[in-house]
Formats: structure tokens, sequence, C-alpha cells
């Protein structure tokens, strides 16, 4: 029979390994996450206005507008996004408050 150890050093030795597993799940989630990305992004490029529910709904979550209210321009935006700016270093914009 092997050797009992406390309770806290289990709890430790748990919350370490899940902190592994947490690691390694993140980077297999962001993977898969820029896959389906660039798989979203093929099917805009190859269909035509309107899309099927699974393109619409990814679009809808990544520009925040209900996919009842999708138009052509919405996907367009998504394909080629504008850089948005959230300062800047000019310092007469940052007075203009």
């Amino acid at each position: 029979m092997s050797e009992r150890i406390s309770t806290a050093r289990r709890m430790g030795l748990l919350r370490d390994r899940k902190a592994i597993i947490r690691t390694v799940n993140g980077h297999r989630k962001a993977k898969s996450r820029a896959r389906i990305e660039l798989k979203i992004r093929d099917m805009i490029g190859r269909g035509k206005f309107p899309y099927t529910p699974v393109v619409r709904n990814h679009v809808c979550v990544a520009t925040g507008v209900p996919s009842s209210e999708l138009t052509p321009e919405h996907y367009a935006e998504f394909l080629n996004p504008t850089p948005k700016v959230k300062y800047s270093l000019k310092p007469e914009a940052a007075v203009a408050q």
C-alpha cells in the first residue's frame, strides 16, 4: 500500500496538475479558434449572401450585430477589418476631450 499524504499536499499537487492542463488546453483552444476563423473566412470568400447559420453566428459574435441585422457590408468588414485606434500620440487629440 502506498504511503498516505496530507490533504493539503494532495490538493497542492492537484492544483499544480490542473494549472499545467489548463495551459496545454489553452494552446489547443487557441489553435482551434484560429483554424475555425480561417475556415469561416474561406466560406465567406467562396459563398454569397445570405450565408449559412454557422457563418452568420460567427460573424454575429465577432461584430456584435444581431444575425437578423447582418448585411453584406458587415461580412466585408469582417473580412477586412479596419484597425481601431484606442489612443492617439498626438497631444492635441488628448486635450480635445
